[in-house]
């Protein structure tokens, strides 16, 4: 069994982002905690925050800086 993968089969996950992420890691053998969360979150077409599938406001997520 292969738990880095599955680790990652998750149905809600974008399947391209995902791919980039195990490209880099199959080109670099590893990629830092920060690049991934960078990718996770803000990658311009496929990160949590610019694919439009974030909520902010009361039911969903939140700035603490607002």
């Amino acid at each position: 069994m292969d738990v880095g993968r599955l680790a990652l089969d998750v149905f809600w996950l974008q399947t391209e982002l995902v791919e980039l992420i195990r490209a880099e890691i199959a080109k670099r053998g590893h990629v830092s905690f920060a690049w991934f969360m960078q990718q996770a979150l803000y990658h311009f077409e496929h990160g949590y925050y610019s694919s439009g599938r974030a909520s902010i406001g009361r039911r969903g997520d939140y700035f603490t800086n607002v």
